[in-house]
Parts: C-alpha cells; structure tokens; sequence
C-alpha cells in the first residue's frame, strides 16, 4: 500500500521544504529531513487511500444504479411486447371464424 508511485510522489510534494532544505541549502540535517519524509509517506498514504475509498464507493453506486435502470428498461420493453401479444391475441380471436 505504501509503495505506489503517487503516494510517495505525494510525500515528496508534502516534505519538499524540509528536503531542499537537507539537501540543498544544507540547513536542516538529512536525518529530520529523512524522518519528515517517512511522516510524510504515512500521511499520504492515508489520504490516497481515503480517496480511493471514496471514489470506489461512489463507483459501485454509480454500477447498481445502472443495473436498476437497466433491469426497468427490460422490464418496460417485456411488458410493451406482453401488452403487443395480447392485442394481437385478441385480435386474431375477434377476427376468426364466425
């Protein structure tokens, strides 16, 4: 879980400052900077996963409300050809031999 590329792409966008701050201008010692990227991982991978969460429940909403409308566009489409079947049944009936 933690090693997706965005979560640790997150993290360095979240401990940016304090690992410019390490590795560049040399004011922070690599080690804070190490640990505040480790942090950072945490926390980026609980709000990845929080929004993947949310995401895939939106998304399994959005499937069920599909296979219902579905299910009434099948239902509606049987009951127009069982509505056609009888007028043609009643049809045939009253037009038949007298």
């Amino acid at each position: 879980m933690f090693a997706r590329y965005s979560v640790l792409l997150l993290a360095a966008l979240l401990a940016g400052p304090a690992l410019w701050q390490a590795f560049v201008v040399g004011d922070l010692d690599m080690d804070t900077a190490l640990i505040r990227y480790l942090i950072a991982v945490l926390v980026a991978a609980v709000m990845l996963g929080f929004l993947r969460m949310l995401y895939n429940t939106y998304q399994r909403i959005h499937e069920e409300h599909q296979l219902e409308r579905q299910l009434e566009e099948m239902r509606q489409a049987e009951a127009e050809r069982r509505a056609a079947a009888e007028a043609a049944a009643a049809e045939a009936e009253g037009n038949g031999p007298a």
